[in-house]
């Protein structure tokens, strides 16, 4: 186990065995011993583990103040995530930013409103886009994903590639380990959290084997089943009329259809962005449309991720790649034209001018906003000024913001953020 979590450098890489050092391998000298691990210790959970022994992924504290989300001025985290660059975002004065120091002890005094564990299994949900990605890269590297021009002829290539990772993220952490698990068994600190970003849940197999009698979700070869589902939102087994005839199935399916479009979405507006304007997205109905999967590079590559999955998530083999992606090479959006700050890091941008500011679409403007506030410290801002915020949401007026708010103490911007980062959430 690292203690210094955010200046690792990257080892040899290989498949290692279950995750987790002894006391006398992790320490030269076998001397020095790591701090017992606590059984309500987060790192009890295997992919939480992984996440901190794997000395190729940093994690990094952006120049970004968490509290200002917990306070519910800023909407939804602005941590974002870029899994090209090989590092895990945080929020400075969140959750986990407070229990990293702490991580071997008790998660108990730092989960209020089980907040902890979410934080913790987003990392490690972004950390399995960042160990998928590589591995996507050096399993087929003719295509150059991440490095590659993004063109018309290769656009829907990279799309499934990211696709793919969306699927491993969640068939990993959701649907071969939690929903498998009683947390609050392997941690128990009181955690109510079952699922993170799926609501499948292994209790119900019986009940969703009444209308498909071979699903099998415990297999490796799910993993290509729930990517063709992101891809062109058709689960082969079901019916519509399945869902109408069970809350369960209901509940499981419909928030996946709508998750896999989303991502969908995203992706293309977000690779359509780093393609520098050469292609166009913005209609979400153009970006939302299925992905055919049928080539048979797509087949090759799904199955191999899930064995390699399996072998991650069920066998506890980090299962670490040998491909680490150049930063030097890596996709960069170009500086022509609005920025689109759903996919750009304020803390990496000139603030734009008032002409600048006239070009920007409701997104892009709502996320400048959510960049700018988050920003600042919270701890630090007087709190009889608070209901300035809503104004400035409400009128989108960044320079009426930008000019109040000239002289409020920002939070320290990390040497580490990029400047393309993906912030949808």
């Amino acid at each position: 186990m690292h203690e210094n979590l955010t200046d690792r450098l990257a080892p040899e890489r290989r498949c290692s065995g279950p995750a987790g050092l002894t006391e006398s391998e992790s320490q030269p000298d076998g001397n020095k011993s790591l701090p017992a691990l606590h059984p309500e210790s987060l790192l009890n959970i295997p992919l939480v583990r992984q996440l901190f022994d794997d000395p190729t992924v940093r994690i990094v504290q952006r120049g970004v103040d968490s509290r200002w989300a917990y306070a519910k001025i800023v909407s939804g985290r602005v941590d974002g995530y870029n899994p090209f660059h090989g590092s895990v975002f945080i929020g400075q004065h969140s959750h986990i930013a407070r229990w990293l120091p702490h991580a071997h002890e008790s998660a108990r005094p730092f989960n209020r409103e089980d907040e902890l564990v979410s934080e913790v299994l987003f990392a490690v949900h972004d950390y399995l886009h960042i160990w998928s990605y590589r591995w996507i890269a050096q399993l087929w590297p003719d295509l150059g994903f991440g490095t590659a021009r993004i063109t018309r002829r290769n656009f829907e290539d990279m799309v499934f590639c990211h696709l793919l990772s969306e699927a491993i993220a969640t068939v990993g952490l959701d649907y071969w380990y939690l929903a498998c698990t009683d947390l609050n068994s392997a941690v128990p600190i009181g955690t109510t959290q079952e699922g993170l970003t799926a609501s499948y849940r292994e209790a119900f197999l019986r009940e969703y084997r009444r209308f498909h009698k071979d699903l099998d979700v415990q297999s490796p070869d799910f993993l290509g089943a729930l990517t063709r589902f992101y891809c062109d939102g058709v689960f082969h087994g079901f019916s519509a009329e399945d869902m109408q005839l069970s809350p369960a199935l209901r509940r499981w399916l419909v928030h996946e259809l709508q998750y896999g479009k989303l991502q969908r979405v995203y992706c293309r507006q977000w690779f359509a962005h780093m393609a520098d304007g050469s292609l166009d997205f913005e209609d979400e109905k153009k970006a939302g449309r299925p992905l055919r999967t049928d080539k048979p590079e797509y087949a090759r590559l799904m199955k191999e991720m899930g064995d390699l999955l399996w072998m991650k998530v069920k066998q506890e083999d980090m299962c670490i790649p040998a491909y680490v992606f150049d930063p030097g090479a890596l996709w960069a959006a170009g500086r022509k034209g609005p920025a689109r700050y759903q996919f750009t890091n304020f803390n990496r941008c000139r603030p734009p001018a008032k002409a600048q500011l006239a070009k920007l679409g409701d997104t892009s403007m709502r996320y400048l906003l959510h960049q700018f506030i988050a920003g600042l410290d919270y701890n630090a801002f007087p709190k009889e000024a608070l209901n300035i915020f809503p104004a400035i949401y409400t009128h989108d007026d960044f320079l009426m913001g930008r000019t109040l708010l000239k002289d409020m103490k920002r939070v320290p911007i990390s040497p580490d953020e990029p400047r393309d980062l993906f912030l949808f959430n």
